[in-house]
């Protein structure tokens, strides 16, 4: 699917989840004015399609937790990463570099800006949507502060990094809102799961030094762990990667897997396991709870170097004993960089 072939007036819920995630690639691989001017105006166009079919109806928003919640994650999403952080921190290193920096400052930071400003209102409007007046104050002045604070016109400067943060912080708030409520369609009952736990299952992990970390069980579970090694899996065998990323391609060759001293990373280092096979690599599993510089010796030093094709520790690092995470070192050794 691509900007030329998605057909607006016909696009409906069912095809949003797609769609979306077919116009953000386009959006954060956009490298020239040739490419995020169209892939900008796209998201535009599906913003404003979401708007007219979802976001209006007080009704889906309050009853159709799955769509409902999807589409304020969509909008997060491009609050988040709608200007991207290679560009937003491109540094020119001779006059090429500098015009290139000059036009990414003109005309780039605006365009994406502008789109990031109406994932904000549309996110305000469903926020402010009939089925949360029971934590109507408590969105006003905990919630839309933090999408107020990413908005570029505002302030400029905060990359996206702390706009990463802050879709974090909106979710881990709004879910404690459970707590101020007894509304059922907020907190669920016996028979679903409540909006406010379906929008904090939408949660993303957040990528710190080399890998992922959350709480066990919350929004650290085995779909996501292993959503994140299927990715690490799809670019060591450079399946559609970007090219910002670069390419290599490492198909069946072999990953380490190792793990830490906390409670469920043998299972994580299994669920693993199991996606690196699935995707054709051979696979060395530590016999128990090793140290992430053993591993990275073993597979530095010890292996040849055209066996290998990286590592992954299950491990939260320095986090609390309640939090698990996965880390990736490519087959250097090293923590896998910002681009990767």
């Amino acid at each position: 699917m691509t900007q030329k072939t998605i057909n607006f007036d016909l696009l409906d819920i069912p095809e949003f989840g797609m769609t979306f995630n077919a116009l953000n690639r386009d959006l954060i691989t956009a490298e020239t004015p040739e490419e995020w001017e169209p892939a900008v105006a796209a998201m535009h166009a599906f913003l404003a399609v979401l708007d007219q079919k979802l976001l209006s109806n007080p009704d889906l928003i309050a009853h159709d937790h799955a769509n409902s919640s999807r589409a304020l994650s969509l909008l997060l999403t491009v609050c988040a990463i709608g200007t991207q952080y290679r560009l937003e921190q491109f540094k020119a290193r001779d006059a090429a570099g500098q015009e290139r920096r000059t036009l990414i400052e003109r005309e780039y930071f605006s365009l994406t800006g502008t789109l990031r400003q109406e994932a904000i209102r549309l996110a305000k409007q469903y926020l402010t949507a009939p089925v949360f007046d029971n934590i109507k104050e408590a969105i006003q002045y905990e919630i839309l502060p933090l999408l107020d604070s990413m908005d570029y016109q505002q302030d400029p400067h905060r990359w996206m990094p702390y706009r990463v943060i802050q879709i974090g912080n909106i979710y881990e708030r709004l879910y404690s809102f459970r707590l101020r409520t007894h509304d059922p369609l907020l907190i669920g009952d016996q028979h679903a799961l409540g909006l406010l736990r379906m929008i904090y299952d939408r949660k993303y992990l957040r990528f710190g030094t080399s890998g992922v970390r959350a709480r066990w069980g919350a929004d650290f579970t085995q779909r996501r762990a292993t959503q994140v090694v299927q990715a690490v899996c799809d670019y060591l065998n450079d399946i559609d990667v970007p090219d910002f990323v670069g390419h290599e391609n490492l198909s069946g060759k072999r990953i380490i897997i190792g793990y830490d001293t906390r409670r469920n990373a043998d299972l994580v280092a299994k669920w693993t396991a199991e996606v690196c096979l699935g995707n054709g690599f051979e696979v060395d599993f530590a016999n128990r709870d090793t140290p992430t510089p053993a591993l990275v010796y073993y597979l530095t030093d010890y292996l040849p170097a055209d066996e290998v094709a990286g590592l992954l520790i299950c491990t939260a690092s320095h986090n609390p004993p309640e939090w698990q995470g996965i880390k990736f070192n490519p087959r250097l050794g090293y923590p896998a960089p910002s681009n990767v």
